[in-house]
This record gives structure tokens, C-alpha cells and sequence, in this order.
């Protein structure tokens, strides 16, 4: 496979006589490629709607489409081809190249005018839709639309996303059919073979034959004939289902395919020939994901099946080490054989034109010669890098920790050091939050890191699915866990929901009193009224109102409120009673299933903020820093499927809990489960590959201690990763050091420590003899006729004001930030702040001291004090200063807090009446002194609020 040079581009970029398979290593610049490809095509052919380009998801295609645009756009506004061949981004020689000989262009004097008459088209079929460029879900459907009542026998009246409506069918035709066989076979439970038959239907719609497999049928007290007998039968139920399915216009992202599938292989030839006029050429992106049903249908539709006699019209990019969505059908071995791949010309690219060579040393160390398919990388960075090295953390044992099992205590451990080597980076190397992702290979266990990132004033961007949503949210797991006791069962999980999350640090107070002492009777009420007269969605709605969950999950957390929204708009669809919704719930919120194959959500926010999120969902993103911890997870899933196929051999198995093997007899089955144990190690590797090549200038390994990684971590991971450990260099971060975390806020920059070390000489009290160095100091909170010089500074003449405001100040300063606990404890603290205030000022006055409890007591069972603690708090006591007209203006911020995901309030204590207005002066140097924290994290609106302890009331600037 000869590697893709410059010299060699133009020719790739001519070829429009053969299929071409062009594998691209991670970082290869294979997006440039396949849009450089699609722009020799559209000035190629006669239709720019001709040309088609199938992505792996809609960002993909998005991207892809809007590189396209681009050169089109830059063809259009050039003034001839030698002004093209000066723009570095656009390799004009080599599409120029494929343009010479190609009709209408050969020995033409108008040759430029008609390219950028070409491009004028192309660019307008782009912007009316009429050129394709998308995922293969997408194309497939706009065939079907096409052909409607050939392909589906009607038109689509529904679409269902989850597939459940299928499920449905198959559930209600086939029930007494599975119920009676598996009381005829005898050791097979009934729920065993609901299992076999969704396994058949989830297989069937990516391309497994129902009739004519090759089976190996095996089970302990079952002949192999019974079983082939059985197995005829669920064929016919789910041929059954899908016919019904389909007669109601139903289609989900499965069936599109399947379907379609169906229709090309069977739809006469005229037919067939109609639907390829319409493809001049097909682009197809991320081949090492397509499934073979797909690759079968793009065979089909580029003439290389059917026995057509017209070739070429293909160009495929893909990489056989970055397939990790074998859940979904992908399957490498398959698509990459050679066989299928004879007629092919086929080219590589090597170079990784996006990490550093230190990077790509430690890639290759880790998988040349291990991973099948694996190429050597070179390192051809495009520019200069500010650091090209592999940290090495190694994590020392955790200590058992009370009430908490060792493995979760060892990840909160791990996930303070990776907050502390965060703010290491951010400091020492100049890394922005944005700069940096933490990759995890499973999300099970992602809100500890969530939690303690967030609790060092870290900002955190959570890309995620809903399931990874539901499944880390404590709000919802709550929901379920009540829902579940409304109905008066208690199963297993929720013993195991209690047991991981009963102890988490935030969670405590009224919230766990509530459920403990007042949910019997209010469920006992709810068991005889809501189930009866109430939907599912009243019933949730019931619980939030009941148990506070609303509240609660804003203050738990970033992603809690959304995850409760998801939940609550599953209750209002869900259909059936209020047992089928939770059901439903926990299949949700399922932490043992395969990968989530959505789309990612939306991040509640953006900006400056370190990236959350799985390799999956981090699959064709980069990242200057990659910080890869959760080894402990990557342990690979157990297989407990009935049904095991292999495509590349059409070989499929039936196994069920209690073979027996030694009367097993064929070792078929006993080779197919081990086969299929290989791919799922290979495909470990080939994520811990997708991860590691995210990585631009720097990869931080979080190593677990060897006394928790024997038993739970993937042997084929560490050992990939101690190959390439001669690469790496230890890495002590500020935990291990012993240095103390900077807890609540984002370093400061060098420019606002050098403020605050000014702060911080300026003399206590004003001398007349004393010339004061410049800058001059000047308070935030000073009234506005303060002038620039330094104002009357702290005496032992207080009045009773100021002595209450500074002894409320210290209370609120130091008093848990939850109702519960700042409403049981505040005492205690007022006490410690009386006895070191008199100790400051030689005694304080009874007045001063009841005065303060009666304020600190009437604010802290206000309305006002709940709402501000159910908020995000982001930091108190910071103090600020910035440059002004030669003056230092400085100040301390009382408290600050998220009033919405990107909105930051900097809210300002008073202990006597006061408003917004008095205090603009102090609330406008605050916003000014933060602006530049605003911006490292990424917060799009900076408030400033006044709030009065007297009247618990506050007022926004």
C-alpha cells in the first residue's frame, strides 16, 4: 500500500476509473483529503447533485460540508489558477492536475472560466441540498422517499429513534409461542428466550440472514434438532413482527437500512440502473465503522454487485485501528478483507500531522506489533508545539475509607490529583481549561470527577448522552429508587443504588430525613390515589414536589437538572402505567450496557472549560492535553449474550446459561466465543488508540496501584501502555508533592498575583511623613466621593455597625453552604467569631453581639439564603485588584455563584439596608477586577448583587 505524497496527490485526486481505499492514520489530514476529492469530482461531472459523500455522524458530514464550501468559495473569489496555487489550504496543483484531461476541459482557452462556472454550481447545489453530503441514515432515507411503496410497501407514518415499537410487536405476537418452547426444552427460562429473540431481531436489522445461517445450536438438556426446530420458529415470529412493523409505516435508524437493503437486492434491474444514474460518484468517510449491511448496500449502489458491469465510482477513507463501534455492526475483519477489497487501488497516509513526535514514539511503542492492522506513524506537526511529552502518574494505594468501597475511594483520590495536575498545566505550561479532556472509557463513575474538578474551581464543559446523563444523576437515581418503593418492591439494585451513592459528601441533611421519616405514609396515600387516577407524569411530578428534587439537583450538580428534565419527559410519553415507566427508567439508566450510540448532547455550557467526556464521544475531536484516568474501568464487558454471530463467516451460535461442556460434542460454538472474546480485546485496544491520538502536545496516564488493577483493569491495556513506558516521564502533581489545592477558584494569572502581592505591601495604617509608592491604593467599596488617596484604615474606635457587619461577615465567611447545615451549626461559628473579634479589639460589646445573632439568625432561615444555596458556588472571600489611573483598586469579594449554567453572580453582603444603586461605584470595579476570570471560564454574563442581611432582600445591579 504505497503512502500518499505531494508528488503523488494529483494522481489519487485523477482517479476516477477504479475504487480507491485510502487508509489515514489519527491526525492524517484525511478530512483535507476527502474534500479535496469531492471538489475534483463536482468540477468533474456534469451534475454537482451527482456527487455523494457519506459521513459516520452529522457533525462529520457538517464539517466535511463546510471544507467544501470553503474551497468553492475561495475558487470563486480568485482572479485565475495561479492565485489558487499560492493558497496553502487549497492543494490547487494537484486538483488541477485531475482537471487537465478530463472533459471539458482538455485544450479548452475558456478552462478557468468554466471551473469557476463549475464551482458556481456546485456551491449553489450545496446551499439548495441538492448535493448530498451526510450520514448513510440520511441517504438511505432519501431513497426510500423515492420509492416509497416498492421498498416499504406504504409511506413512513412513524419514526421511532429507540426501536421500542418493534419490540413491542415482537413482544406481543410472540409471547405464548417463547413461553411454551421454553417449557418444551426444558432449563430455559422464559426470560432466556425473550433475550434469544431481541438478540435476533438487534442482529437481522444489521445484516444477519434469518434463514440459511450456519448454526451451532447447543444446550445442556436439549437435542440439536429440537433446538433447529426453535430456531425456525423465532424466525417466523420476527419475520412476522417486522412485516407488521412495516405495514404500519414504521422505521427506525436500523430499519432504514434494513429495509432498504432489502429493496436493492430484490427491486428489478431497470429499477437498480435508475438509482445509480443518479450517482456520478460516492465518497465514504470512516470505513473501518460501516457494518456490512451498509457495505453491502454502497456495493450495490456502486456497481460492484448485482452483477453490473459498471466499476469505479468509489473513494473510501478509513483506518482498521480506529473501529471501536463494534455494538453498532461495525466489523473491520470483514470490510477490510481482501477478497472485497481485490479491485481496489489502494494508497495510505502516515504522517500525523497533529501530534508531536514524542507523542506519536509513544503510540507506536504501544501498539506496532500488538494491534492488527497497525501501520508505523510518523510525526509531521504543522507547527510548533509548547510541549511534546507523556506524563506518568503513578497512584500510591488508597486507604480504606468508612462506609465507602476502596475501588470509589481510590477514584475520588484519583480525581483530586487529576484536578491538582490540571491546575499544574493551567499554571506551569500556559495550558487554557479549554486546553485540556479528560478521556474516560466508561462514564459509570464520571460525576466523582465532576464533583472534585468542580469543587477546585475548575470549570467543567460535560459533553454527554442522556443515558450518561440519567446514569450519573443522583436526582434521578432517587426518582427511581421512590418510584420503585411506590410500587412496594425493593430489587436488588436499589440495595445497590443506597450502597454507592447513600455516602456521597453533598448529599445530607433534610433531604435523607425526609426519605427516612416521612416517605411511608405520603407512598402509602400516593399507592391508593396516584396509581389509580394519575399519569406517570403527575406521579413524577408528585415526587419532585414531595421530596425537593428539584432543588436538590440544582445544587448536586451541572448536569443534575438536565438529567431530571430528561427523565420527567420520559414520564409524560412513556405509555402504559407507572411500573412500565420506571422499567423503562432503569433500561435507561442501565450502567452494565454496551456504549451509548447517540449523538452528544449539548453541553449546558461552553467556553473555557476542561472537556468530560468518553472516547467515543471524543472520537474525530483533538485536544492539546489529554488526561487519561479510569484504568480501573477499562476491564472488558463480561459477554452474557444468548446469540453470537460472526459476518465473516455467517457463523452463528445459540448458548445459555449452564452448557455443558463436556457433552458439548461441536467446537464450533467453543471457537465462536472465543473468537469473539479476541475482537472485543482487540477493539480495547484499538479505543486506548482513539484515545491516545487525541492528544496534541501532552498525555497525562493516571496509572492505578497495582493492589486494585489485578483484578479489574483489562491486562491488554496495561500491558499496551507499560510498552510504551519508556516514553513517559514521572510526574509527581501538587497532591503528591504536598502542596495544598487551591480550592474554590482557577489560578490567578501572573498579572493578578502581581496585584495582589502590591496588595499585600501597602502600609495598614496612613502616615503624612510616609511617601506612599505608586500605585496608590484605593478600596472597591469606598462611596463615591472617596478620593484616590488612602481612606481612614482600621482603629480600635469601631462603631457598633461596622463591629456587627465585620462579625456577620465571618460567620457567613465560614458556615457550610446548604440550609441544613448552615441553619444547625451557625452558632458554633458565631461563637468563634465573637471571641476572635474581641480578642482583636480588647473586648465586644453585648449589643454588637446580639444585634449580629439576630441578623445572621433572620438571614439564615430566609427564603432568600435557601434560594442562593440551591445555586453552584463558585468561591468566597476572593480578593481582587486591578490597575486604574495609577491607582490599585482593591477589594474582596463576598461570595460568587452560578445563577445559570454561564451566568456568574458576584453578590456583596450588607449588613444595614442598602440596594444596588448605593453601591454601583463598588459593584462596577468588582465586574471590571473579574473580567478576566469571567473569561477563563468561560461564564458569558457577570452580575453584580447587593444583598441585605437585614431584610434578606438583594438587588442586581
Amino acid at each position: 500500500m504505497p503512502a500518499i505524497t505531494t508528488d503523488r496527490l494529483g494522481d489519487i485526486l485523477a482517479d476516477f476509473d477504479r475504487p480507491i481505499l485510502v487508509r489515514a492514520c489519527a491526525g492524517s489530514g484525511k478530512t483535507r483529503l476527502l474534500a479535496a476529492k469531492c471538489l475534483a469530482a463536482l468540477l468533474r461531472f456534469d451534475r454537482a447533485a451527482g456527487v455523494v459523500a457519506i459521513t459516520f455522524t452529522e457533525k462529520a458530514g457538517q464539517e466535511l460540508k463546510d471544507r467544501v464550501r470553503f474551497f468553492l468559495q475561495t475558487i470563486l473569489e480568485a482572479a485565475g489558477e495561479k492565485e489558487l496555487e499560492l493558497k496553502e489550504q487549497l492543494p490547487w496543483a494537484e486538483i488541477s492536475q485531475a482537471l487537465r484531461l478530463a472533459r471539458p476541459y482538455e485544450k479548452r482557452a475558456n478552462r478557468w472560466s468554466l471551473i469557476q462556472e463549475k464551482a458556481l454550481d456546485a456551491r449553489r447545489a450545496l446551499l439548495e441540498q441538492r448535493l448530498f453530503v451526510g450520514t448513510i441514515h440520511g441517504f438511505a432515507k432519501k431513497l426510500l422517499d423515492r420509492y416509497p411503496l416498492e421498498a416499504l410497501g406504504g409511506f413512513l407514518e412513524h419514526f421511532d429513534p429507540s426501536g421500542r415499537l418493534l419490540e413491542e410487536i415482537l413482544e406481543r405476537c410472540s409471547s405464548p409461542t417463547l413461553a411454551q418452547t421454553a417449557l418444551d426444552l426444558g432449563g430455559v427460562s422464559f426470560k432466556q428466550m425473550g433475550d434469544w429473540h431481541r438478540e435476533m431481531l438487534r442482529l437481522t436489522k444489521r445484516g444477519m440472514p434469518l434463514k440459511g445461517a450456519h448454526l451451532t445450536l447447543i444446550n445442556a438438556r436439549s437435542p440439536d434438532k429440537a433446538m433447529e426446530l426453535v430456531w425456525d420458529k423465532l424466525t417466523q415470529l420476527l419475520e412476522r413482527a417486522l412485516q407488521e412493523s412495516r405495514s404500519l409505516g414504521h422505521l427506525d435508524y436500523d430499519l432504514i437500512l434494513m429495509w432498504l437493503s432489502r429493496f436493492l437486492e430484490t427491486c428489478d434491474d431497470a429499477t437498480l440502473r435508475e438509482i445509480r444514474s443518479g450517482i456520478s460518484y460516492l465518497l465514504l468517510d470512516e470505513l473501518q465503522d460501516t457494518d456490512p449491511l451498509q457495505m453491502g448496500i454502497i456495493e450495490i449502489l456502486c456497481g460492484l454487485r448485482r452483477g453490473s458491469a459498471r466499476g469505479g465510482g468509489l473513494f473510501m477513507v478509513g483506518d482498521h485501528c480506529q473501529s471501536i463501534y463494534s455494538f453498532r455492526g461495525a466489523s473491520p475483519e470483514l470490510i477490510f478483507d481482501e477478497k472485497r477489497l481485490a479491485s481496489f487501488e489502494k494508497w495510505s497516509l502516515s504522517g500525523n500531522k497533529r501530534s508531536g513526535a514524542g507523542l506519536v514514539g509513544f503510540v507506536n511503542a504501544a501498539f506496532q506489533d500488538h494491534l492488527e492492522g497497525y501501520k508505523f506513524m510518523k510525526s509531521v506537526p504543522l507547527r510548533e508545539k509548547r510541549a511534546d511529552q507523556i506524563l506518568w502518574h503513578r497512584a500510591a494505594a488508597p486507604a480504606a475509607d468508612e462506609g465507602e468501597p476502596l475501588k470509589d475511594s481510590y477514584r475520588r483520590d484519583e480525581a483530586r490529583h487529576v484536578a491538582g495536575a490540571i491546575r499544574a498545566l493551567e499554571r506551569e505550561k500556559n495550558f487554557q481549561w479549554r486546553d485540556m479532556a479528560i478521556l474516560m472509557r466508561k462514564m459509570s463513575h464520571g460525576w466523582i470527577y465532576l464533583e472534585e474538578l468542580s469543587k477546585s474551581g475548575i470549570p467543567v464543559v460535560f459533553n454527554s448522552s442522556e443515558r450518561e446523563l440519567l446514569s450519573m444523576s443522583l436526582a434521578v437515581r432517587v426518582l427511581a429508587w421512590l418510584g420503585v418503593d411506590l410500587l412496594g418492591t425493593h430489587p436488588l439494585q436499589c440495595e445497590q443504588f443506597f450502597k454507592q451513592f447513600g455516602n456521597r459528601r453533598d448529599v445530607t441533611g433534610d433531604f435523607w430525613d425526609c426519605i427516612l421519616h416521612e416517605r411511608v405514609s405520603w407512598m402509602a396515600q400516593q399507592r391508593q390515589e396516584s396509581l389509580i387516577r394519575k399519569s406517570n407524569g403527575r406521579i413524577m411530578d408528585d415526587i419532585i414536589a414531595q421530596f425537593g428534587l428539584r432543588r436538590a439537583a440544582a445544587r448536586w450538580g451541572l448536569a443534575e437538572p438536565q438529567a431530571l428534565s430528561s427523565a420527567e419527559a420520559l414520564a409524560w410519553s412513556a405509555p402504559g402505567d407507572w411500573a412500565h415507566y420506571i422499567e423503562k427508567l432503569w433500561m435507561k439508566m442501565d450502567l452494565s450496557a454496551q456504549e451509548d450510540d447517540e449523538e452528544p448532547a449539548e453541553a449546558p455550557w461552553d467556553g473555557d472549560g476542561v472537556r468530560l467526556m468518553t472516547i467515543h464521544k471524543a472520537k474525530g475531536l483533538q485536544f492539546p492535553v489529554v488526561i487519561l484516568p479510569g484504568l480501573l474501568d477499562w476491564g472488558t464487558r463480561p459477554d452474557h449474550q444468548h446469540l453470537l454471530w460472526d459476518p465473516v463467516t455467517g457463523r452463528a451460535g445459540v448458548l445459555f446459561d449452564g452448557v455443558d461442556r463436556a457433552r458439548a460434542g461441536d467446537d464450533s460454538l467453543i471457537l465462536l466465543k472465543k473468537k469473539n472474546k479476541e475482537q472485543r480485546d482487540i477493539e480495547e485496544l484499538r479505543i486506548l488508540y482513539v484515545a491516545l491520538t487525541r492528544a496534541e502536545e501532552a498525555i497525562l496516564v493516571m496509572e492505578p496501584p497495582a493492589s486494585l488493577r489485578r483484578s479489574a483493569t483489562s491486562k491488554i491495556i496495561l500491558d499496551a501502555l507499560e510498552r510504551a513506558r519508556g516514553h513517559a516521564e514521572d510526574y509527581a502533581c501538587p497532591s503528591c508533592r504536598g502542596e495544598e489545592a487551591k480550592a474554590d477558584m482557577p489560578a490567578l494569572s501572573s498579572d493578578d498575583q502581581a496585584l495582589l502581592d502590591c496588595l499585600k505591601r501597602m502600609p495598614i495604617e496612613k502616615d503624612e511623613d510616609q511617601t506612599l509608592p505608586l500605585p496608590a491604593l484605593r478600596y472597591a467599596s469606598e462611596k463615591e466621593t472617596a478620593t484616590e488617596s488612602l481612606p481612614d484604615q482600621v482603629s480600635t474606635d469601631f462603631t457598633e455597625a461596622r463591629l456587627t457587619g465585620e462579625l456577620a461577615h465571618a460567620v457567613l465567611e465560614k458556615i457550610p453552604w446548604s440550609v441544613q447545615e448552615s441553619r444547625s451549626g451557625w452558632r458554633l461559628v458565631h461563637e468563634q467569631a465573637l471571641k476572635a473579634l474581641a480578642g482583636r479589639q480588647g473586648g465586644v460589646s453585648s449589643q454588637v453581639a446580639s444585634r449580629a445573632r439576630q441578623v445572621i439568625g433572620n438571614f439564615l432561615g430566609s427564603d432568600l439564603w435557601a434560594r442562593l444555596t440551591s445555586k453552584k458556588l463558585i468561591a468566597r472571600e476572593l480578593p481582587v485588584a486591578y490597575l486604574k489611573n495609577g491607582a490599585l483598586i482593591a477589594g474582596r469579594v463576598d461570595v460568587i455563584y452560578e445563577d445559570e449554567p454561564g451566568v456568574m453572580i458576584v453578590a456583596d453582603y450588607k449588613t444595614s439596608a442598602a440596594s444596588a444603586q448605593s453601591h454601583s461605584r463598588q459593584g462596577e470595579a468588582y465586574l471590571e477586577a473579574l473580567s478576566g476570570f469571567a473569561g477563563r471560564a468561560g461564564v458569558k454574563r457577570v452580575i453584580f448583587e447587593v444583598i441585605s442581611l437585614a431584610d434578606a432582600r438583594s438587588w442586581r445591579l
